[in-house]
């Protein structure tokens, strides 16, 4: 089985400029906008927002449809938390 590509940190690495958004409202129709715009990343920000770690899968799942990446900021960097954010299958997390 193939894992996903990562293109955020794959355009990372070449060093190929991104625009990107912060999604600080915890609605799945909010986070599929933003995807829906073109913007290469999305960042979903539980540190200083009202979005809780339970909200993190359906606004993942309303990003996924569109080429954009969602990186999701915990808000705490500890390493449970940090396993429970990938398992609800973030590619990549802002700690």
């Amino acid at each position: 089985m193939n894992l996903p590509e990562n293109t955020f940190k794959r355009r990372l690495l070449v060093g190929e400029p991104q625009i990107g958004v912060w999604a600080t409202i915890p609605d799945a129709s909010v986070v599929e906008a933003m995807a829906g715009a073109g913007f290469d990343w999305i960042l979903i920000d539980t540190e200083h927002t009202p979005v809780e770690v339970s909200t993190i899968p359906g606004l993942l799942q309303a990003a996924a449809p569109y080429a954009t990446s969602a990186i999701v900021r915990p808000v705490v960097n500890d390493t449970a938390l940090v396993k429970r954010h990938l398992d609800q299958a973030a590619q990549t997390l802002l700690p």
